[in-house]
C-alpha cells in the first residue's frame, strides 16, 4: 500500500494531471509506440485520441486495449471502443476503467467523425461522461467535450485536439477540473511505408510536453514503431501484426524516473478492407 501511494504521488507531481481527473489516458498502443503521438491514431481508439480521425474509418471495428502502468498493482487500465461507418464518416463509443477498488476512473464516450472533404480534412467531436471515486471520499462526476480535426495537403497531415472544451469542473467548491489539453501536430508521409510525426501537448496546468515517433510498416501484415519525448524524457517502442481483419501491436513506454508502461492492443475489423492508408498510420 505504501508502494501505491508513493508511486501514486510521483506520478501525480512528475507528469502534470496524470491520473488525475480524467487523463491523459493512451488507449492505442500503436500511437504509444510511435512516441504517444496520439493525434494520428488510426483505429477504434480515434474516437478517444482524436475523434476527427473516425472520419477516415470505412469499417466497423471492435478494439480492446489492456495497459499496466509501471507494474504497479493498482495502476492498470482496461478500454474497449466499437466504431461503424456513419454518414460521410464513422461514429462510435468507448468504455475505459482505470485503477482498482481505492481509487478509479470510469469513462462512457460518444464520438463522431465527418469528413468535410473526402481525403482533405475531418472533424471530429466526442461527449465523455467520467467519474473518478476514491474508497474514503466518494464519487464525483461530470459531462465533458472534446473536438478534433485533421486536414491533409500532400505528404503532409495536420492535427488538432481539445479535450474538455468546456472546462467541466470536477469538484464544486475548488477550482478543479477535469483535465484538460491543447494539442497540435504534424505526420510527415516519406513513403507509403514510413511516416514520422510530431506532437506537442499543452495541458491547463502544466508545461507543454514535445512528442515524436515514426511509423514504419515494410508490409500489409508488420507494425513498427518508435519513438520519445517528455521532461522528463520518456523513450517508445512497439510491434504489431496485422491482416484484413485483426490487429495486434504492443507498445512500451519507459520514463526515465517511474519506470515501465505496457499497453497491449486488439482489433477486429469488418466489412470492407483496410486501406494502405489506414496500415500506416
Amino acid at each position: 500500500m505504501k508502494k501505491f501511494f508513493a508511486i501514486l504521488s510521483l506520478v501525480i507531481v512528475t507528469s502534470s494531471n496524470v491520473l488525475a481527473g480524467g487523463g491523459p489516458f493512451y488507449t492505442d498502443a500503436f500511437s504509444v509506440s510511435a512516441g504517444k503521438t496520439t493525434l494520428f491514431t488510426n483505429s477504434a481508439f480515434s474516437i478517444s485520441d482524436n475523434p476527427a480521425n473516425l472520419g477516415t474509418l470505412t469499417n466497423s471495428n471492435i478494439a480492446l486495449t489492456i495497459s499496466q502502468f509501471y507494474f504497479v498493482k493498482g495502476l492498470q487500465q482496461g478500454t474497449f471502443a466499437f466504431t461503424y461507418p456513419a454518414y460521410k464518416g464513422s461514429a462510435g463509443v468507448s468504455v475505459l476503467y482505470f485503477g482498482d477498488a481505492l481509487y478509479n476512473e470510469r469513462q462512457i464516450g460518444l464520438g463522431y467523425g465527418y469528413q468535410i472533404d473526402p481525403e482533405v480534412a475531418s472533424l471530429g467531436v466526442r461527449l465523455l461522461y467520467q467519474q473518478v471515486s476514491f474508497r474514503e471520499y466518494g464519487t464525483v462526476g461530470g459531462l465533458t467535450a472534446d473536438i478534433g480535426i485533421v486536414a491533409k495537403l500532400k505528404q503532409f497531415t495536420f492535427a488538432g485536439h481539445i479535450s474538455n472544451l468546456f472546462q467541466t469542473r470536477l469538484a464544486e467548491y475548488a477550482d478543479e477540473r477535469f483535465f484538460s489539453r491543447i494539442a497540435f501536430g504534424i505526420l510527415y508521409r516519406s513513403s507509403e511505408y514510413v511516416s514520422f510525426a510530431t506532437q506537442i501537448d499543452k495541458p491547463l496546468l502544466g508545461k507543454p510536453t514535445f512528442r515524436a515517433g515514426i511509423r514504419f510498416t515494410p508490409d500489409k501484415r508488420w507494425m513498427f514503431g518508435i519513438g520519445g519525448g517528455g521532461a522528463p524524457f520518456y523513450g517508445t517502442v512497439g510491434i504489431g501484426f496485422q491482416t484484413k481483419s485483426f490487429r495486434a501491436v504492443l507498445g512500451i513506454a519507459q520514463h526515465l524516473y517511474l519506470g515501465t508502461q505496457a499497453h497491449l492492443t486488439i482489433q477486429w475489423s469488418f466489412n470492407k478492407q483496410s486501406s494502405d492508408e489506414d496500415s500506416v498510420q
